[in-house]
């Protein structure tokens, strides 16, 4: 991708993560831990294990593109009422 790209996604440091009820800051799940939930998506499974076998660093910066981009699209979404 070009610098300058409408499809460049800048590094950034992630959010603080919210605290849990004892003010702790919560760490976020583990690959393993995510993959051997049954309550994880099977399409998040398949997203997660093709991330895993990349660079981290391009896996990372897709994901939050591809964060940003269903973020955007959940707005339009709701704001015309929600899914049909």
């Amino acid at each position: 991708m070009e610098p300058n790209s409408p499809h460049t996604v800048c590094p950034r440091n992630p959010p603080p993560l919210p605290p849990d009820g004892d003010g702790d800051a919560v760490m976020p799940p583990s690959p393993d831990g995510l993959l051997n939930d049954p309550a994880v998506s099977y399409w998040l499974k398949d997203v997660l294990r093709s991330a895993l076998a990349r660079d981290p660093v391009d896996a990372a910066r897709d994901a939050e593109l591809l964060a940003a981009v269903l973020a955007e699209r959940e707005r339009v979404v709701l704001a015309q009422g929600g899914v049909q």
